[in-house]
């Protein structure tokens, strides 16, 4: 439900700040500009980390389960 509120503002946001990297010469379109900084970095791999612990149950499920037939 809060994907379908926000998505769209951050799509929007997300493409705002492309065009001003683009417009400072920072990015030029390359994606890597988000790990230059290290506060864009780390925020990016807190998220990456998150994500993962959010996942590991579900796959460890799946996998137990897998093995159990």
């Amino acid at each position: 439900m809060l994907g379908l509120v926000l998505g769209p503002q951050l799509e929007e946001n997300f493409r705002r700040a492309m065009l001003l990297a683009d417009a400072m010469l920072l990015a030029d379109g390359d994606w890597s500009v988000f790990l230059r900084r290290p506060i864009s970095a780390t925020l990016l791999a807190i998220v990456a980390m998150l994500f993962l612990l959010m996942i590991f149950p579900t796959i460890r499920r799946c996998r137990r389960e897998a093995l159990a037939e």
